[in-house]
């Protein structure tokens, strides 16, 4: 009889936890609201994607149209380095770059954010990610892509991943995106790059 009643009132608790969680969809709608109320707009699918001309941490020379050239591109807008979140993403997203490497999927993958090539550099050095990070000092990219805001009092960016087609369109934009594991099944899938290959 014991035992049934701590099933039945574990059930109990399993149901009431599933009611009063998130959801996160719902979450993500009223969040990117307020976030256009704030000046947070970021191109929508299928329009062109604003130039980027930057360097990364090593001082290679980087302009989206080039990147273009040779397949879709992926940006990855953070905040800070030295964060657990940021490490944690960076490292995720380090191994989807491996993964499409070695697919041969000609993905280009880069991280976006202000801390300058000294600093960005000591910090995926101590980490051991290997990962281009382009330099936006000022956050001029990251505004254009609705991942930073002037409007407010201060400028604060934004987690978020972008996805840019060969053809220079948005493919799509994801805010906090990593609440959903970023994997290269998901990137292949037609919300994404849509290129799952026929069997």
């Amino acid at each position: 009889m014991r035992i049934l009643l701590v099933m039945l009132l574990i059930a109990l608790l399993s149901l009431l936890g599933g009611c009063m969680m998130p959801n996160q969809e719902e979450q993500a709608r009223a969040n990117e609201a307020k976030l256009v109320k704030e000046g947070y707009v970021h191109p929508e699918p299928g329009d062109s994607a604003p130039p980027i001309r930057s360097v990364d941490q090593d001082g290679n020379a980087f302009a989206l149209e080039q990147a273009l050239e040779r397949g879709p591109v992926l940006l990855y807008f953070y905040p800070a380095n030295y964060t657990p979140n940021t490490t944690s993403h960076l490292r995720q997203l380090s191994k989807v770059r491996r993964e499409i490497e070695e697919a041969g999927l000609g993905i280009g993958v880069y991280a976006l954010n202000q801390a300058d090539a000294t600093e960005t550099k000591a910090y995926l050095q101590s980490e051991e990610l290997s990962l281009p990070v382009l330099y936006d000092p000022d956050l001029t990219i990251s505004e254009l892509y609705g991942c930073a805001s002037s409007s407010g009092e201060t400028l604060m960016q934004e987690r978020s991943v972008v996805g840019i087609n060969p053809d220079g369109s948005i493919a799509f934009f994801d805010r906090r995106f990593f609440h959903k594991p970023l994997s290269l099944k998901r990137l292949q899938d037609k919300d994404h790059f849509n290129m799952v290959q026929e069997q």
